[in-house]
């Protein structure tokens, strides 16, 4: 059938318009039909908006459980090989005279470094050997000089220069750099004074004496850099080692960067100054922890406020818009959580909680951080902080070690007895007699799914049977990462799980839509061909009438 073109009203896109001629009410009828078509796919329209708010709403929560998860990763004593911001270290400098220590020594200390003091006397410092030429009146005119020598540096790969007789100082200069990789020397040409240049050769390394050997032509000698008998004929600076005294024992390196003194503690030598005592304090690094704990607070009280935006109820008890989680289980479940978590710590120490450290909550639950409390707490008690927020093991043997924390209770406390084969093995681990509560993988003893053990991972470098007592904490820090990942991770989170869900559910729906639009489409045509042809019979009818009529007429 062709189109019937022509209406006052909107249509769907793409399909067939309709204009009455006869006064059947046929445009309202149809639209009216297709309306009742369509009022499940409204209703699903606002349901899919509503779960698109969800998972925007979830994706929020996903970021900042995430961002909590992030802010504590460095307090809990990470078993990922992450940044553990209390195993930070710091050195300290001091002097006994009015030197600035720091003119003198740079020191770099790794999170093993021990803590110590330690006294350092820098006797002399290491230099490069430099020798020049003599005197030359021009860098960039040719010498004359033809021939060739060889060159290195005390350790490294001689080079032989051939040398033509238009070569210039500059040229010779650049013939020695471009050996210089293999060589360790470098040449510059400086200008002493006007008309006055010298050739100036120096050693890459410290405490690495220079060689030089004409082969022909006497060209090193004609510039004044060796004499007759090889020696150089202008030492500026002759090869030094550094000289160091540490706590009374002294100590020679060939570098002024020295890494193998003491264990994870690398010092850089400025400048000498014998008879100065420098006082080296190795510390803990206080203020990368108080950074990485304002910066949970900053994160949870981001969480919180979500929380309580979600939790919103208007004066007359109506849910607020933005609550768009409002009574959501995850949401429930996860504050419910954290709140069990912050209003616990560690009743083995002296600071049990996060107000024996400056912590406080306000009337809302927001956290409050008092820095100075804070930082008093740590200087007085680093361990009971540190014990406050990380995961922490304890073992009768050093033959035990941790490789993964696992997310069992705060506490754990258990006797594991370790059974080994003939060749010193491990075969099984048990505790109070219930060997499967772990199993054994090479040296490795894994929690069992489903038991308070899950996920904690020991390993065992001993060869005989034993027994050993072990006592775990977990703190906040260690049970709010746990919780927070639990949610948030992006692998196998709860939240994403729901946005999978959620998703999978709005896709469902918008199919849903999409059939029963093309239905009530499909609907509207048939109503427009069945309408077109009620007003075609009724056209034909007034036709027949009028006919009539004009044949009545004609008889009368």
């Amino acid at each position: 059938m062709s189109d019937i073109s022509g209406t006052n009203g909107s249509t769907s896109p793409g399909s067939t318009t309709y204009i009455s001629t006869s006064n059947l009410e046929s445009e309202a009828l149809i639209e009216s039909a297709v309306q009742q078509r369509l009022a499940p796919a409204d209703r699903l329209e606002v349901e899919i908006a509503e779960e698109e708010s969800r998972v925007a709403a979830y994706e929020e929560m996903q970021d900042l459980s995430n961002a909590v998860a992030s802010s504590v990763a460095s307090l809990r004593n990470p078993d990922d090989g992450g940044d553990d911001a209390f195993g930070e270290k710091i050195a300290f400098l001091s002097s006994n005279s009015g030197s600035d220590p720091n003119n003198l020594l740079g020191v770099t200390v790794e999170d093993d470094a021990q803590l110590a003091s330690y006294d350092l006397e820098i006797v002399q410092i290491a230099e490069a050997h430099k020798i020049a030429s003599g005197d030359m009146t021009s860098r960039d005119q040719a010498l004359g000089l033809t021939g060739s020598f060889t060159l290195s540096a005390q350790g490294a790969t001689d080079a032989t220069i051939s040398v033509s007789a238009d070569m210039s100082l500059d040229d010779i200069a650049a013939a020695i750099n471009v050996e210089s990789e293999d060589t360790g020397v470098l040449a510059s040409v400086i200008k002493v004074s006007e008309g006055v240049f010298q050739l100036v050769l120096t050693a890459d390394d410290t405490a690495k004496a220079i060689s030089v050997t004409d082969n022909s032509g006497g060209v090193m000698q004609g510039l004044g850099v060796i004499q007759p008998d090889g020696t150089a004929a202008n030492e500026l600076q002759p090869p030094q080692s550094a000289i160091v005294r540490l706590d009374g024992v002294e100590i020679t390196r060939d570098s002024n960067e020295i890494d193998d003194i003491l264990d994870s503690v690398t010092f850089y030598l400025y400048g000498a100054e014998p008879g100065t005592t420098l006082q080296m304090d190795v510390e803990s690094d206080l203020s990368t922890a108080i950074d990485d704990i304002n910066s949970f607070v900053e994160s949870y009280n981001a969480y919180r406020e979500f929380v309580l935006r979600n939790q919103e109820v208007g004066a007359e008890g109506e849910v607020s818009e933005d609550a768009i989680l409002f009574g959501d289980t995850l949401l429930r479940n996860l504050s419910a959580q954290v709140s069990s978590i912050l209003a616990t710590g560690n009743d083995s120490t002296g600071i049990a909680s996060l107000a024996d450290i400056g912590i406080t909550f306000d009337e809302n639950n927001y956290l409050v951080i008092d820095n100075a409390a804070l930082e008093e707490a740590m200087v007085a008690d680093l361990e009971g902080v540190q014990a406050l927020f990380q995961f922490q093991m304890t073992a009768s043997s050093n033959e035990i070690d941790v490789l993964r924390n696992g997310d069992g209770p705060a506490e754990q406390s258990f006797t594991l007895d370790i059974a080994v084969d003939a060749d010193g093995n491990a075969v099984s681990a048990s505790v109070n007699g219930d060997s499967s509560l772990f199993t054994v993988d090479g040296t490795r003893l894994i929690g069992a799914d489903g038991t308070e053990y899950e996920g904690l991972v020991l390993v065992f470098t001993g060869e005989q049977a034993t027994s050993i007592d072990i006592e775990i904490s977990r703190g906040l820090a260690e049970r709010l990462y746990n919780s927070f990942s639990a949610y948030g991770n992006g692998d196998d989170g709860q939240i994403p799980a729901a946005i999978e869900a959620a998703e999978d559910g709005i896709e469902a729906m918008e199919q849903q839509v999409s059939d029963i639009e093309r239905r009530a489409e499909d609907h509207r045509q048939r109503l427009i061909e069945y309408y077109a042809y009620l007003e075609n019979q009724i056209a034909e009818a007034n036709r027949l009438k009028d006919h009539l009529n004009v044949l009545f007429e004609t008889d009368d």
